[in-house]
């Protein structure tokens, strides 16, 4: 299982490093759109793991399980 979140601080820094590369990149480069397109893909791919990963560790008895 995802210990102590780092891979969502991982997922995070990656979008945060696409959005500040899609900033820095030429208007009406079409690079600007992929890398925009990836930050949003990331960050959404990053929340939606957090929120699963919340809900299986609450179904799971959270704090009160073996090893605690």
């Amino acid at each position: 299982m995802i210990e102590d979140g780092r891979i969502f601080s991982l997922v995070a820094m990656l979008a945060l490093l696409f959005f500040l590369s899609e900033r820095m990149l030429p208007a009406g480069s079409p690079l600007r759109r992929v890398a925009r397109i990836a930050a949003v893909a990331l960050l959404g791919l990053g929340l939606g793991a957090a929120i699963l990963w919340s809900i299986l560790w609450l179904l799971g008895g959270g704090m009160s399980g073996p090893g605690r």
